[in-house]
């Protein structure tokens, strides 16, 4: 994650995002100064939206392939209730290669939380999506979609 950029960003407003080898050497320091321990798990994908299930370590939980899951304007959608604590879900093509990233509980939010997951599915003559796996909060992955 760490990495120079210098690139104009437009996520959660628009602004210059400037990252330069000196700044990530000294946060490098600043970890290593106050001995935190090594994160375990897929930390990249850490939300406001899932943290819980980080601290927690709910274990990720789903069905049969397909099961849960439908496709709506070039998504797929992909229920909670039946794929539980997925932090993220991965997109990929038939080869094997990762398509797209899906944060989880990108979806409908209700007083009674978020019930799905609106899942990035490309297709397209340079893209074809194939299928999708559910990830857990420690690296676990199912397939929860197949086309």
């Amino acid at each position: 994650m760490l990495r120079p950029i210098n690139a104009y960003i437009e996520d959660y407003g628009a602004d210059w995002l400037k990252i330069n080898e000196s700044m990530i050497q000294e946060l490098r320091n600043h970890v290593a100064e106050k001995g935190y321990p090594k994160p375990k798990g897929e930390i990249n994908y850490i939300s406001a939206r899932n943290w819980k299930i980080y601290r927690d370590r709910l274990p990720l939980e789903g069905a049969a392939v397909d099961e849960g899951c439908s496709e709506t304007s070039g998504r797929i959608k992909v229920m909670h209730n039946v794929w539980k604590n997925a932090v993220a879900f991965e997109t990929y093509d038939a080869e094997g290669k990762l398509l797209r990233i899906s944060m989880g509980s990108l979806g409908e939010d209700t007083d009674d939380g978020y019930n799905f997951t609106q899942v990035l599915w490309p297709q397209s003559p340079t893209e074809n999506a194939a299928y999708i796996m559910a990830v857990g909060w420690d690296g676990t992955r199912i397939k929860c979609y197949e086309k």
